[in-house]
């Protein structure tokens, strides 16, 4: 259900924007455009002071260096399905970023957002 995918990605945006600053969050997906619109989200909902890391599913270097380096690892759906959560040292790190998000899915995450940001202040 909608409701899922919503609450689960307020979770996860709650989560990165707790992170402590410094912390490093890799990002897989399989396109540059999937990485950005991650990128893009978690700028919007607030994230400061992490580094994001990006990698494509097919970027073997890249994923190496975030197993090693990274706090948190988001995965996409593609991510997910080649197995890569597997092939990692820590998979306790990953979260799965696999929302589709409909009209009420984006507000909810907009008043979370609004939240967040309202408690930085």
């Amino acid at each position: 259900p909608a409701g899922d995918g919503a609450s689960g990605m307020t979770e996860l945006v709650h989560e990165i924007a707790g992170l402590p600053a410094g912390s490093r969050v890799g990002v897989v997906c399989a396109s540059e455009r999937g990485a950005d619109n991650i990128a893009e989200t978690l700028a919007i909902a607030g994230t400061k002071g992490v580094e994001l890391i990006t990698a494509l599913i097919d970027d073997a270097i890249t994923i190496a260096e975030l197993d090693r380096t990274a706090d948190l690892i988001l995965m996409s759906r593609e991510a997910l399905a080649h197995g890569l959560d597997a092939r990692l040292a820590r998979p306790e790190r990953v979260r799965p970023w696999t929302y589709e998000f409909d009209p009420a899915g984006l507000e909810h995450l907009r008043r979370a957002i609004e939240h967040v940001v309202s408690a930085r202040a």
